[in-house]
């Protein structure tokens, strides 16, 4: 049977407010996101002397395998009387090519330095890998090792691209490095267990006597002021020490 005129309008009328309900409801989410994207690095940023890595020792450091350069994997000894900048990042992460390209002047003054070592350390994947209870299976070596030449050309697109250089580069094949990391710190403080979901990219530890002292996690204009200024203070200590 035909839809008489009155029928017709109250569909209409229906349709037009189911539509406006819609939209509302999609303005309403949009700002939601826009105000996440917003707010979430200020909510989410944590101070560099207060990360939950600070205080915690080095480690895993030998675990490290040479992707660029010939010098030996970096060990723990003498570390006592060194300062350590340790860099995990990732070529494909945005925010660690936008943070090594405005440390590149910094980094290399850095570098040159005696007691100051540079450790650059790439991944190939942003989250970390799993680990079993029997440690590390030789399938994920192999998997790794495959995915080493592509990684290799991958860093160095990355390099000439933004603008930085390092003459040694290490990777970390199956995440053990930053599964040590994070087992100490679940070791010292296991409440933190619902709050670590891995160590992302760019992430700077700064190491004084083989303990990290302040963590830089993320790109943003803070932490580069906060690292220039620790590494010139470093710089300005060593020239004035006879």
């Amino acid at each position: 049977m035909p839809l008489t005129s009155a029928e017709m309008d109250a569909l209409y009328e229906n349709s037009q407010s189911s539509t406006a309900r819609n939209v509302g409801v999609g303005l309403a989410a949009l700002a939601f996101t826009m105000l996440f994207f917003w707010a979430a690095p200020k909510m989410l940023r944590v101070d560099s002397d207060k990360h939950f890595l600070v205080n915690m020792p080095l480690s895993g450091v030998d675990s490290l395998e040479p992707l660029a350069g010939t010098t030996a994997p970096p060990t723990t000894d003498g570390m006592e009387d060194q300062t350590i900048l340790v860099i995990l990042w990732t070529p494909w992460s945005t925010d660690s090519c936008r943070m090594l390209h405005a440390l590149a002047p910094t980094l290399q003054a850095a570098g040159r330095s005696t007691r100051m070592r540079v450790i650059p350390v790439v991944y190939s994947t942003e989250s970390p890998k799993e680990h079993t209870e029997e440690g590390i299976t030789q399938e994920q070596i192999d998997m790794a090792m495959q995915q080493k030449d592509s990684l290799l050309r991958h860093v160095r697109q990355a390099c000439t691209a933004n603008g930085f250089q390092f003459g040694q580069i290490w990777w970390d094949p199956v995440d053990s490095f930053r599964s040590s990391l994070m087992g100490i710190a679940l070791t010292v403080d296991p409440h933190l267990k619902t709050q670590i979901d891995g160590i992302g990219f760019p992430t700077l530890l700064y190491v004084q006597g083989g303990v990290i002292r302040y963590v830089w996690s993320g790109y943003n204009e803070k932490n580069l002021e906060e690292i220039r200024t620790q590494l010139e203070l470093l710089r300005m200590t060593n020239t004035n020490t006879p």
